[in-house]
């Protein structure tokens, strides 16, 4: 079997099984590609970007999104020379609104196969509980950790 590669040197089957897989199992990317065949059918439509910041349920147990929850567009192209992002949304107001790096969805947006089902990253005030019993000057995780 022969292998196809792409412009930069990508395996084009791995990276359409990574597609597949995603779409398959992230409620994120499947948010993404409804908005995507949306606006190919429609263009002129208006997006609205909704990503919900408080969490009623528990952060730590894996809780799927429903697709009104959360959708999303992306626009341009997202390389290594280009590896920064930033998320922004339109809000109710019609003003645009930058979702930080804190947010919950930020992390699984920037890194869909470290968060192959759209769970959420890093959650702010996450209790810090050292493994060996000792007291730390921190309560709280960091992202970092």
């Amino acid at each position: 079997m022969r292998r196809q590669f792409g412009v930069d040197g990508l395996d084009l089957q791995i990276t359409q099984d990574l597609s597949t897989m995603l779409e398959e199992h992230n409620m994120l990317v499947h948010s993404f590609r409804m908005a995507r065949d949306i606006y190919m059918c429609e263009p002129n439509i208006v997006f609205r970007l909704r990503i919900i910041n408080s969490r009623t349920t528990d952060g730590r147990q894996y809780n799927l999104p429903s697709a009104n929850e959360v959708a999303g567009l992306i626009v341009g192209e997202l390389s290594e020379k280009n590896f920064e992002c930033d998320v922004i949304v339109e809000h109710r107001t019609t003003e645009l609104q930058r979702i930080t790096d804190l947010h919950p969805s930020f992390m699984s947006m920037t890194y869909p196969l470290i968060h192959p089902y759209g769970e959420d990253g890093f959650k702010q005030n996450i209790l810090l509980q050292n493994m060996d019993g000792s007291s730390s000057k921190r309560q709280f995780v960091t992202m970092r950790q």
